[in-house]
């Protein structure tokens, strides 16, 4: 079975390097322990928090205490944020059949489709510090 809506590695990985600063409430974070933790690799995990830096999510932080630092942006985040940086909009697929689009006019699923994905917008419209 196809999922409904595609979200990358690098997205999930993303949200749960800004969910795992914020609970874990430190004052730096250092990549390479962040990777341990969240059992993810180092350099995939480098060039995501390398992103979220340029666009005002982390802040580097230089010197032999240095790592990243969580901005006010980062804090406030949305799940929806940090998608669509690393993904672009969501990819939205109401049908199970391969189609943007279904073509029947009656499908049983399609109700369910529907629900489903306004329940994940609202869950992805939250911030991320709310969960």
């Amino acid at each position: 079975m196809q999922s409904l809506i595609k979200i990358s590695d690098a997205a999930v990985i993303a949200v749960h390097a800004i969910d795992y600063m914020i609970k874990k409430n430190a004052s730096v974070y250092i990549a390479s322990n962040m990777a341990k933790e969240l059992q993810v690799s180092y350099n995939h995990l480098s060039k995501i928090l390398q992103l979220l830096v340029k666009h005002g999510y982390l802040q580097t932080m230089r010197g032999p205490a240095g790592g990243y630092i969580i901005t006010k942006k980062g804090e406030n985040a949305r799940i929806k944020d940090i998608i669509t940086l690393l993904d672009g909009d969501f990819e939205k697929n109401i049908c199970f059949m391969n189609t943007k689009i279904c073509s029947r006019h009656s499908c049983v699923l399609k109700d369910f489709l529907l629900r489903t994905l306004d329940d994940f917008k609202k869950t992805v419209n939250t911030k991320i510090k709310d969960f």
